[in-house]
């Protein structure tokens, strides 16, 4: 064998090697594609949205926030007192993102010191304010009007949320001066620091009545309604809902849930109607 044919077997194996060689390695390319996992996709990021809400929403509100974070990436948390203090809570700085209150006074306030975002401050619902006894309590229905004398009715003590800064007092307040029937009471009245806390003086037989909203009474098996105040004889009860200045945008998908039929739903199941 010459030199060249020599050459030319060398040169043949080389290419038959190169040609085996770059088979493997495609083989081996295209199987490490086949055992490649499929791409999985990105986690849903859920927000966090911290709601103050008044201590008598307690269990509406509860509602409302099961039936938005089941439509949104969305967990929300609660914060339940007397509209007054939530207020005072925002102004020192606590990181709310709504705010809904009992009345418009304290959504004004806010209003007032620039915390709330322009445009996203509304009335959502309405309530009534009641005359609440012990279930078992000595204290009878009455119609509740000028002819009643309310306070000869019972000889114990009043509950309601404190005149001074609570809603529900500051209501109850206005209704039993209407009739003139405060100066008679003020000295027998059991102030508490929200209505909430009101009610569960009755609750507990600690008093002999109490005056709250409608919708908190429906929610206690240990208190009977006796009376319930004419709309004229206060200021109309309105719930306001206001989104906290520089909140993140979901407070403002918040604050549009709160108008639909479905949020609507539930503030009646609990009793609350329409706000105007």
């Amino acid at each position: 064998m010459n030199g060249n044919q020599k050459f030319g077997l060398i040169a043949g194996l080389i290419l038959v090697a190169v040609v085996v060689l770059g088979s493997v390695l495609s083989s081996g390319k295209d199987e490490v594609k086949a055992d490649a996992p499929a791409a999985q996709p990105k986690p849903v990021v859920r927000k966090t949205l911290t709601v103050f809400a008044a201590a008598s929403m307690t269990n509406v509100i509860a509602d409302l926030k099961d039936a938005y974070e089941k439509e949104h990436p969305c967990d929300i948390k609660l914060n339940l007192a007397s509209s007054s203090k939530l207020a005072r809570q925002i102004e020192a700085g606590a990181g709310a993102d709504i705010f809904c209150s009992a009345n418009v006074k304290w959504s004004d306030y806010l209003k007032e010191k620039g915390l709330i975002a322009e445009s996203k401050s509304d009335i959502f619902a309405g309530n009534r304010l009641v005359v609440i006894a012990p279930k078992d309590g000595k204290l009878a229905d009455f119609a509740v009007d000028a002819d009643a004398n309310f306070p000869a009715k019972f000889e114990g003590r009043l509950a309601l949320g404190d005149p001074a800064h609570v809603p529900a007092g500051i209501y109850a307040k206005e209704a039993l001066t209407h009739f003139k029937w405060f100066g008679a009471l003020e000295k027998r009245l059991a102030p508490a620091a929200n209505v909430r806390e009101a009610l569960m003086l009755v609750e507990n037989g600690e008093v002999e009545a109490g005056i709250v909203y409608s919708t908190d009474a429906a929610q206690s098996a240990k208190v009977k309604v006796v009376g319930t105040f004419p709309e004229d004889s206060h200021s109309k009860i309105s719930y306001t809902i206001s989104v906290v200045k520089d909140s993140d945008a979901e407070a403002g998908e918040f604050y549009k849930f709160m108008f639909t039929p479905k949020a609507k739903g539930i503030l009646k199941k609990y009793g609350f109607h329409a706000g105007e």
